[in-house]
């Protein structure tokens, strides 16, 4: 896992001091609108806080209709909040997220021209709470 200085840490950097690692919430959306949607995201949210160790909450599941495409098939999205026990880049927890997806549904998000299609699993990261803002797609 990559930690990487922040803060005091940073400032200290390359010194003889001893840091912990600060902690750090991060802000997922998780959802489902094939197979067997609950259980796809209680295996997911299991994957996270295993991969992504910390106190995580998970919220109550709420059924949407799909955005950005149509289709007969709505979602089920759950929140999860992390407060990791380590600073982590978010870099690194979006590829973890990636991972995730890609070993609990392989089936790719869009169709050959681009547009969203109906998926076992979307991870989508809402919030990091980390300085160094990152572009997320």
């Amino acid at each position: 896992m990559n930690v990487r200085p922040r803060g005091l840490q940073a400032l200290y950097a390359g010194h003889s001091c001893f840091f912990i690692p600060l902690r750090m919430t991060v802000h997922l959306n998780l959802g489902s609108n094939l197979g067997d949607r609950r259980e796809m995201l209680a295996r997911a949210a299991e994957a996270v806080a295993e991969a992504l160790p910390g106190r995580w909450a998970v919220s109550d599941p709420v059924e949407s209709e799909p955005w950005g495409f149509a289709s007969p098939h709505p979602f089920i999205n759950i929140g999860m909040k992390g407060e990791l026990d380590v600073a982590t880049d978010p870099l690194v927890i979006l590829d973890t997220l990636h991972a995730i997806e890609r070993r609990l549904s392989p089936a790719p998000h869009r169709d050959a021209s681009g547009a969203y299609i109906d998926r076992a699993l979307d991870i989508d990261i809402i919030s990091v709470d980390d300085p160094d803002p990152i572009l997320l797609p």
